[in-house]
């Protein structure tokens, strides 16, 4: 990518009118660390009636997923990119990003359509995402989902390894994004941290945060617990 299409994505910023309708559209964030459970979460949260996910653009070709191959306003919105450079000359993101060298984005006419439907708009992102959607419209509500326990959350990490070794080899440098990420949901970030227990709970649980419920999860303390224990076992 060209260095001056990388230094207008880093330094884009949506239009008022993108913002007013982020402000006015009902969104909710699910985050948390990776084998917390989000992308289950996530699908038991869009099979209830009024969620509908947000769904990103990006300039990259569609993929086969388990021998489907993604579709265009289902899984993504594919542009070319000169679709997503005049997207951008013409401030249509809310946000956008280079990922892999590719443009990934959220586009105000997706904001609008959940908007216009009056629809719970509902994404996955990182902790970084929640604070750049926070910055422009403080009523977005943000979970970040943990795992029932550390030695749990380990259990669930190895099981993505065909090998013990290949997971020490891969932890050092997912131990320290995992921090981060704690450290970040622990402080002053405006989230509910939520355990991802038992997964019907779990889906209760974050479906009453949404309506407005405030009472207390308990994540917190789970949380600090586990980042102490990662603190220690390096």
């Amino acid at each position: 990518m060209d260095p001056t299409t990388r230094a207008l994505i880093q330094n884009y910023q949506p239009k008022q009118d993108v913002i007013d309708l982020v402000e006015n559209t009902k969104i909710v964030i699910l985050c948390g660390v990776t084998g917390a459970g989000k992308n289950t979460v996530l699908d038991q949260l869009l099979e209830k009636d009024g969620f509908e996910k947000i769904i990103t653009s990006t300039t990259r070709a569609p993929r086969e997923n388990d021998g489907i191959m993604e579709q265009h306003g289902r899984d993504y919105y594919f542009f070319t990119h000169e679709q997503a450079l005049e997207n951008i000359s013409n401030q249509e993101y809310f946000e956008v990003a280079v990922v892999h060298e590719k443009i990934n984005g959220v586009t105000a006419d997706e904001i609008r359509r959940h908007h216009d439907k009056h629809s719970i708009a509902v994404a996955q992102v990182d902790y970084q995402g929640v604070d750049y959607y926070k910055k422009y419209s403080p009523s977005t509500i943000a979970i970040f989902l943990i795992p029932p326990s550390y030695d749990v959350w380990m259990n669930r990490l190895k099981q993505r390894y065909d090998t013990d070794e290949d997971f020490q080899a891969a932890w050092p440098p997912r131990r320290e994004s995992a921090i981060k990420e704690f450290e970040w949901a622990l402080g002053p970030a405006d989230c509910r941290i939520l355990i991802n227990d038992d997964l019907e709970v779990t889906v209760e649980k974050s479906r009453k945060i949404i309506e407005g419920d405030h009472a207390s999860t308990g994540g917190r303390l789970q949380a600090q617990e586990i980042l102490n224990r990662l603190k220690v076992d390096a």
